[in-house]
């Protein structure tokens, strides 16, 4: 029996030395995956922090970008407003112009009205003495010189009169 019990004792310990060779290359094997996988850990946290850096940088050139732009809006934004002043300016002139024309279109057809018609009569509270033309030749000098004063300049993109000139000149001339 004792015999029996070594041979079951050696035997045991035999299949426990296979057991403990075999964990241990179990564990060897192991321990090489866990430092692989320690390396490839180290090695994705520094291209996490590669990475990290790499969008900082990004989003630092990205942040003056948009600072860049927000401030060239600005300065169009003002550019623009300059140029609808200037233009709102000259649309103003126009208009004046327009109306300067209009008033001295209105002054030469009432001034040719007058020509024509001959000297106003003086009122009769406050008589005004006024030089009377000698003749019809003084008359009609005094008529071109009227003319001449006071025919409008060229001016560019003006056709004609207005229908209103021409209407006004009609009532005057119906009186």
């Amino acid at each position: 029996m004792t015999e029996q019990l070594q041979q079951e004792l050696d035997t045991l310990r035999e299949v426990s030395r296979e057991i403990e060779l075999e964990l241990e290359l179990e564990c060897a094997r192991r321990g090489s995956s866990l430092q692989a996988l320690q390396a490839r850990y180290d090695e994705v946290q520094q291209q996490l922090a590669r990475e990290r850096r790499r969008w900082g940088e990004e989003r630092e050139a990205m942040q003056r970008q948009m600072e860049g732009l927000v401030e060239e809006g600005g300065r169009q934004r003002a550019r623009s407003a300059a140029l609808e002043v200037r233009e709102d300016e000259w649309e103003q002139a126009a208009r004046i112009a327009a109306a300067t024309i209009q008033d001295l279109e209105e002054k030469w057809h009432a001034a040719l009205e007058q020509a024509a018609m001959g000297p106003e009569p003086e009122p009769v509270s406050a008589p005004v003495p006024r030089e009377q033309p000698a003749s019809k030749e003084a008359l009609l000098t005094r008529i071109h010189r009227l003319e001449a004063r006071l025919r409008p300049s060229p001016v560019v993109g003006v056709t004609g009169t207005s229908g209103r000139t021409d209407a006004r000149a009609g009532q005057r001339e119906a009186r």
